[in-house]
């Protein structure tokens, strides 16, 4: 697993942020292409996720601690979101 630091974890929010604006281009793909490129980024969000569940919370400030459960609210609503648009698009018929 990938260890990602503070200041990588910022830079993976920033670019998950800059993703969601191109995920609402999913409709240029098709059904195929866009639940690959979903899978990738829901093993990206689940790595982060799993690399802030593994801080000890002992070691976090306060406001570390704000930030990081920020963090992994922002990660729990996008994994959630990621398996509402795959379900959906495994919904979609086969042209």
């Amino acid at each position: 697993m990938t260890r990602i630091t503070i200041e990588g974890e910022e830079r993976s929010l920033a670019l998950l942020w800059h993703e969601i604006r191109q995920a609402h281009f999913l409709y240029a793909y098709e059904s195929h292409t866009a639940l690959a490129l979903l899978e990738e980024r829901r093993e990206l969000a689940r790595a982060m996720l799993a690399q802030i569940d593994m801080r000890p919370v002992r070691q976090h400030g306060e406001a570390e601690a704000l930030m990081l459960d920020h963090f992994r609210s922002l990660l729990q609503a996008e994994l959630a979101w990621l398996e509402r648009t795959r379900t959906s698009l495994r919904a979609l018929p086969k042209i």
